[in-house]
């Protein structure tokens, strides 16, 4: 019965002559309609999106069953987000890593103090003039860079923690 209304109603949109003129509900049957060189379209067309990407393994309904909200329609497969589940777990474990790796700015901080000691001790040489003034000025510079590469390891922790940060919002 709902086939032959839906056919009825499509030959109603395409056939604009037969629907202009009015009909008479008495001389109304029920039965076949036979429908040449005539175009049917859909009435009602419902698109519905899925929530991810995939390649579309099963279906779970046929035409026409009704479906309620939260129904599953269809089963995607999901190994490509899968792997990239993985794959974003592992670089917030890397970025996590980085942001709580100490090692550089340890590094940095031994490397300040032999280098102001050397300072220390190349400027009483100097005194003495056991050496040349560029030898002293050389050691003090040493200093200086040395103190630089502790602020730079303090920016690079935490520019990995901002990493961090930003990979655990991500997933």
């Amino acid at each position: 019965m709902r086939i032959m209304l839906n056919t009825l109603m499509a030959v109603l949109l395409v056939l604009p002559a037969a629907a202009q003129q009015p009909v008479d509900p008495s001389t109304v049957s029920t039965g076949e309609i036979g429908a040449q060189n005539c175009m049917v379209q859909y009435i009602n067309k419902v698109n519905v999106a899925a929530k991810a990407e995939g390649t579309l393994v099963e279906l779970r309904f046929e035409e026409g069953d009704t479906v309620a909200e939260a129904d599953v329609l269809a089963v995607i497969d999901d190994t490509a987000a899968a792997l990239a589940l993985e794959l974003k777990k592992a670089e917030e474990k890397e970025a996590m890593l980085n942001a709580a790796n100490e090692v550089n700015v340890q590094d940095a901080r031994n490397s300040e103090e032999l280098a102001s000691a050397e300072f220390k001790s190349f400027g009483e040489l100097f005194l003495e003039g056991a050496i040349p003034y560029w030898e002293k000025e050389k050691k003090r510079l040493e200093a200086v860079r040395a103190g630089l590469r502790i602020e730079l390891a303090d920016m690079q922790q935490e520019i990995a923690r901002v990493q961090m940060n930003a990979k655990s919002r991500e997933r």
